[in-house]
């Protein structure tokens, strides 16, 4: 961490989400001092804090950022805090107003968007459900999910190719698998090899596709993920 920021956490006896915060310190060698919440009350409320731990990130300039509550992916988003190894994920959040998330944003220590252990690009309805996501390995996109909300819920998920040859297309409504073709599976030079159309819960047909219909579909491919300061 660098000498010209420091990290105060404002705790209080019998906090879990005070003791997770500075476990998260302690586990990623981030110094931090803290500060008895009770002597301080007046000073956090005119900051708009009613909930404890608070965490403040001061630098030479003065306070970086701050925020309530147990909040690692706050504490990754200060690059002077933390400095993250080739396979982790940073977070990187926007926000409607009044908190629904617009889309979030991963990255690896390269900048290369990536998330081992999860989605690495969401993107939201105004509403805050969830239109689409992309799993991404280093900046290569393995699998994408697209959720459309017109009374049913649909989702279509697209699985890749190393080279980023369409692999499989799984359709579903409401969570299940309905329609013709609604699985749809191709080798990587874009061959139909395998699908299964489904009615009402049940398999009508599965294996080879008629060779007239032998094609792969248009689906949504991945779009360009957005750089930090980027609208969608």
């Amino acid at each position: 961490m660098s000498d010209d920021v420091e990290v105060v956490v404002y705790t209080k006896p019998d906090c879990m989400q005070c003791k997770s915060t500075t476990r998260w310190l302690d586990k990623n060698n981030i110094p931090y001092r803290t500060e008895d919440a009770g002597r301080a009350v007046d000073q956090l409320k005119a900051q708009g804090f009613s909930s404890v731990p608070v965490v403040m990130v001061n630098g030479a300039g003065g306070q970086i950022k701050a925020w309530s509550g147990y909040r690692p992916d706050q504490l990754k988003s200060v690059p002077p805090l933390f400095k993250p190894s080739d396979n982790d994920a940073v977070l990187t959040e926007w926000y409607w107003t009044g908190g629904v998330p617009r889309f979030r944003i991963w990255k690896d220590n390269q900048g290369r968007v990536h998330n081992s252990d999860g989605a690495a690009f969401q993107q939201f309805y105004g509403n805050g459900k969830l239109y689409q996501e992309q799993f991404v390995h280093h900046g290569r996109v393995l699998d994408e999910r697209v959720f459309y909300d017109d009374n049913n819920w649909r989702e279509e998920s697209y699985a890749y190719h190393r080279d980023g040859a369409l692999k499989e297309v799984r359709r579903t409504k409401n969570g299940v698998l309905d329609g013709a073709r609604c699985v749809e599976r191709y080798d990587n030079r874009g061959k139909a090899i395998y699908i299964e159309s489904w009615s009402e819960g049940k398999m009508i047909y599965s294996g080879a596709p008629p060779v007239r219909k032998n094609r792969p579909p248009n689906p949504v491919r991945p779009r360009p993920i957005p750089q930090p300061g980027l609208g969608i």
